[in-house]
């Protein structure tokens, strides 16, 4: 046990140091298990996403964190075992959850081909509103400026990551590369 551990642990230092800034190593995976990978995923996105600070109900006094930093609360924990998973040779894409409020989730889809990352989260406060019982979904990326631009194949794994994880919202909001928060109807 503590040799597969061990291994682990050099595994993902290895992953998160070397090459996790660009897309290269990324397009060679074809069956990686997200955990392993996890964090070499996060460090590309990190500069991939907008640098909107925004109130996602995440934290304390109403403090408003980068996207970047909700999205990794919200992809911290996969134990929800309708997770949704997709790793092939045009896409990386996978889902999870927030430690301790598992309601609040986190959808990341890589385009491995045309290099563009889409981020979703659902989450229940934005900004200065209360508490909304039934969620909302943000949707957000650099590489694309509206949503109309988003990709047809984002749309097609974003509906199966909705209704693999039995997700319900109310309002759907984007982010793009002009950092302009716009409500997109259902």
């Amino acid at each position: 046990m503590k040799k597969l551990l061990s291994l682990l642990i050099i595994i993902l230092f290895w992953n998160t140091s070397s090459f996790s800034k660009d897309f290269n190593w990324l397009k060679k995976i074809e069956t990686p298990h997200p955990f392993v990978y996890g964090s070499s995923v996060l460090d590309l996105v990190q500069n991939k996403i907008p640098k909107t600070k925004i109130y996602l109900g995440m934290t304390k006094n109403k403090e408003k964190l980068s996207l970047f930093e909700h999205f990794k609360m919200v992809l911290s924990t996969r134990s929800d075992p309708d997770e949704f998973d997709r790793v092939d040779s045009k896409v990386f894409a996978f889902s999870g959850c927030r430690y301790q409020s598992c309601p609040e989730k986190g959808f990341i889809w890589i385009d491995k081909d045309n290099e563009i990352i889409i981020g979703s989260i659902l989450h229940f406060f934005i900004n200065d509103s209360g508490y909304k019982p039934v969620g909302d979904i943000l949707i957000f990326s650099n590489q694309v400026k509206e949503f109309k631009d988003i990709p047809n194949n984002y749309n097609v794994d974003f509906e199966n990551w909705i209704s693999s994880s039995k997700i319900n919202y109310e309002e759907l909001r984007f982010i793009g590369s002009d950092n302009k928060i716009m409500i997109i109807n259902k």
